[in-house]
């Protein structure tokens, strides 16, 4: 069985998460064979849960793809660590 790992890019307002496998190869969705979009960039909204409500519209699939290919830990990691990240920013 693979193993996956999380590799963040962070600035003071985003955060970029991409999925290595042990070759340290970026994982892309498969279905559209593009780069996963799992990327939060602050966009001067003032309320947190509509930020977290926004960042979910646009990642859903990727998300939905990453829950189904690598499994519902991952997913769940990722969602942390990008709402971690919008919590961080609005505090």
């Amino acid at each position: 069985m693979s193993q996956f790992t999380l590799k963040l890019c962070e600035t003071p307002h985003a955060i970029t998460i991409d999925i290595l496998d042990e070759a340290n190869s970026i994982q892309l969705n498969t279905l559209n064979n593009e780069m996963l979009n799992l990327t939060w960039i602050w966009d001067g909204a003032k309320d947190k849960l509509e930020e977290k409500q926004r960042l979910i519209d646009e990642i859903y699939y990727d998300l939905m793809f990453v829950e189904e290919t690598f499994g519902d830990e991952i997913a769940a990691s990722i969602l942390q660590l990008l709402y971690s990240k919008i919590d961080t920013v609005y505090s």
